[in-house]
Parts: C-alpha cells; sequence; structure tokens
C-alpha cells in the first residue's frame, strides 16, 4: 500500500473506490477492536467472507504481514477446537484487563495520563466530536467514547464523507473533509494509535490481535505520509 497525497484541487470520480476502501478497512478494523469475535464471526474467518476478506488483504505488501498471521492464529485455535473461546480469550486477556501487565487498554486518555485512569481529556474531546458529527456509539456498546474501535468507526465515516465530495466534484466539501481527517488523526489516531499497536504486538500471544494491529499500523504509517507527517513505522 503506497502513501498517496489526497490532493485539495481537481479531485475526481476516480478518487471514490480508494476512499470507500479505505472506510471499509476502518469499519472493519473498528468492529474487529470493538467486541470480541462471535462464534458466526469465527465461521466466516475460516471459510466465508471474512476468510475472503483476510485472504485479499494478503495480497498486500503492507497489510499482507497482518492479514497472514490473523489466518494463522485462526487456524491453530481452530486445531486446538473452540477458535471462538480462545479468540474471546486473547480479547479479555489484552483489552478487558485479565492478562494483567500485558494487556493493552484500548483508551486514549489511558495512553496520554499519568495514570491508568479512563475518561480524560481524549475522551471529553472524542464526546465532543461525535456530537460535532451528530454521530453516536454503536447500539449496545458501552465503552468510554475514546476506545480505539469507536474512533476507527469515526474515521470510517470522514473517509465516507471525503468520497461523497470525490463523487460530486465539490471542491470546497473535498477541502473541508481531508482537513477535518488530518485534524482527528493527529489529535486521536496518530497520538496514540502506532503505541497502542506496538502494544498489541509485543503482548498478544496468540496472535490474531497482533496481525489486526499491523494492519492498522500500516494504515497509520500511510496516514502520516499523506498528510506530510513525520512516519513512526514499527
Amino acid at each position: 500500500m503506497e502513501a498517496k497525497d489526497l490532493p485539495h484541487e481537481g479531485i475526481t470520480i476516480a478518487m471514490t473506490p480508494a476512499l470507500r476502501e479505505r472506510s471499509r478497512l476502518y469499519g472493519w478494523l473498528a468492529r474487529l477492536f470493538l467486541a470480541e469475535p462471535t462464534q458466526s464471526d469465527v465461521l466466516s474467518y475460516r471459510s466465508g467472507e471474512g476468510r475472503r476478506v483476510l485472504e485479499a488483504l494478503q495480497d498486500d505488501p503492507a497489510l499482507g504481514p497482518g492479514a497472514a498471521a490473523m489466518g494463522q492464529s485462526l487456524d491453530r485455535a481452530a486445531a486446538r477446537g473452540q477458535p471462538a473461546v480462545a479468540l474471546a480469550g486473547a480479547y479479555g486477556r489484552l483489552f478487558h484487563g485479565f492478562g494483567g501487565r500485558r494487556s493493552v487498554p484500548p483508551y486514549q486518555s489511558v495512553h496520554e495520563g499519568d495514570s491508568a485512569a479512563t475518561h480524560g481529556a481524549a475522551w471529553r474531546r472524542m464526546r465532543a466530536l461525535l456530537d460535532e458529527l451528530g454521530l453516536a456509539k454503536p447500539d449496545g456498546v458501552s465503552e468510554p467514547e475514546d476506545h480505539i474501535g469507536i474512533q476507527l468507526a469515526v474515521m470510517a465515516h470522514l473517509c465516507d464523507g471525503a468520497a461523497r465530495a470525490a463523487e460530486d466534484g465539490d471542491g470546497a466539501a473535498w477541502t473541508r473533509a481531508i482537513e477535518r481527517q488530518r485534524r482527528f488523526l493527529a489529535d486521536h489516531l496518530l497520538a496514540w494509535g502506532p503505541d497502542f499497536c506496538a502494544a498489541c504486538i509485543a503482548n498478544d500471544e496468540d496472535g490474531f490481535y497482533a496481525g489486526a494491529a499491523r494492519i492498522l499500523a500500516a494504515l497509520l504509517v500511510d496516514e502520516q505520509g499523506s498528510a506530510g507527517m513525520p512516519v513512526r513505522p514499527l
């Protein structure tokens, strides 16, 4: 996946597929990090649409290693029996604190603050942003708004907004959409996402969420390049 500048002028309908694909990737990662996979999800990753997604991602040089790691983890879990239970356990150890020091809090406030407290300044900024965008947390989600999964869902929404501007050929809306993405990335995902990904990779012994983190890290590196920001590769 090559980093490409997104121009503010001369937008064309040809930009839309890339923006839609980026939105789908962020939305997919949002669902992965927001809740442990269900039995149906695991079946899909083993032999259905989820498996086809992982196989397609493996064709991308930047995203492929993460997708391959996810597939290998699923195969190992299936060989041991009850893969959904295994992945739920991995999710709990990493993100619900069951792994002790090897847990990775999925909240920006925890990573930015001086303590392990949630609902800090980043949470307040995210609540204000959701209000500004007219968005709400998904039904049934009780996590704080600065959860990595909610931030990824917001990024998917912002990519969709840029895609609509490209479809309409609206240069002013495009400029606003891209600037809003850059502000969001700088204030949120790029402020702590690389460290979150590195911690997942270092602490996920099962490999499924480490693989997902590798995919997210590659996306964030691409975003840094597109925004002209210093790149922090893992």
